[in-house]
């Protein structure tokens, strides 16, 4: 996961991975959210605490990122880890980037899109500034003004908005 990221279990973790165990899923595949505020959180408690309200992305946020290595013997990650490859112990192709979603649920969490859009915006400029050749060789990331990024993406979310955390 990134910085920005969290996994979140709704109905609990414990019982989440035992179920996963019983079901010999060597990689779970989450739910994506961007999670959403136009404040900053204010808590000395966890941010999904404060911050609960988010938009489904299971295109760029239902990345493949918890396995075990009980089961896989190894795992490699595309580019920005949002597909990925495991073989088993002995070298033989285990999955190809699953897209079944693991039950019970898991969700990824990406915690990005908090405080305003100038905010945002400032963060995806300076990003851009910093990118790497390989990325923009290949056109990895995003190289639209940060303004309009950070808008695209707030109408995105706004406009699949929920409550993802129920507690």
């Amino acid at each position: 996961a990134d910085a920005d990221e969290l996994i979140y279990f709704p109905d609990g973790h414990k019982e989440a991975f035992e179920s996963y165990t019983a079901q010999n899923i060597p990689i779970v595949k989450p739910h994506g959210w961007e999670m959403t505020s136009e404040a900053m959180p204010t808590t000395a408690g966890q941010i999904y605490d404060e911050i609960k309200m988010g938009g489904r992305d299971d295109q760029w946020y239902a990345k493949p990122i918890i396995f075990t290595p009980k089961m896989v013997g190894c795992i490699e990650f595309g580019a920005g880890a949002h597909v990925c490859r495991g073989t088993n112990k002995d070298g033989t192709l285990m999955f190809e980037n699953p897209t079944v979603f693991s039950k019970p649920p898991a969700y990824l969490l990406h915690y990005h899109q908090i405080g305003s859009i100038e905010r945002i915006a400032k963060k995806y400029d300076r990003t851009r500034s910093r990118m790497c050749d390989a990325n923009v060789n290949n056109k990895w990331g995003n190289f639209e003004p940060g303004i309009k990024h950070a808008q695209d993406k707030r109408n995105f979310i706004l406009s699949r908005l929920e409550r993802v955390i129920t507690a």
